[in-house]
């Protein structure tokens, strides 16, 4: 789909796979750059867990699961910004009371099944 588009960029170097790693370059039209970073990461330790052997079929294997099963890749800057809403406590807080506020305050993500759970408690208010 167009909001999923990604390439995916494996540079190999002389020393490869003896002494070295692929190094992984993500990009993507439409894809935030938090969430290419986050995914880079991973993908570079999927290549260190490969050190010494194949790396470039296990990092594209990585990377077309991630793209395949998380649903919520297209909506990832909108639940960025819906966490800092729902999860981020008013300043004048005490420390216990910003705890019980991030314990009663939250969003849990269910990225295979394309679901977001959002807790909210205000005053005598729940959502």
């Amino acid at each position: 789909s167009r909001v999923k588009k990604l390439t995916l960029i494996l540079n190999i170097t002389p020393g490869y796979p003896a002494t070295d790693n692929v190094a992984v370059q993500l990009t993507s039209p439409t894809l935030p750059a938090s969430l290419l970073a986050k995914l880079e990461g991973a993908c570079d330790k999927e290549a260190r867990a490969h050190a010494g052997g194949p790396q470039l079929a296990a990092v594209t294997n990585l990377v077309l699961k991630y793209v395949r099963e998380n649903m919520l890749i297209s909506c990832w800057e909108e639940l960025v910004a819906a966490r800092a809403l729902v999860c981020t406590p008013p300043d004048n807080l005490s420390p216990a009371d910003a705890a019980a506020f991030a314990k009663a305050n939250w969003i849990k993500l269910a990225e295979k099944a394309g679901k977001v759970t959002v807790r909210a408690h205000e005053a005598r208010y729940w959502l």
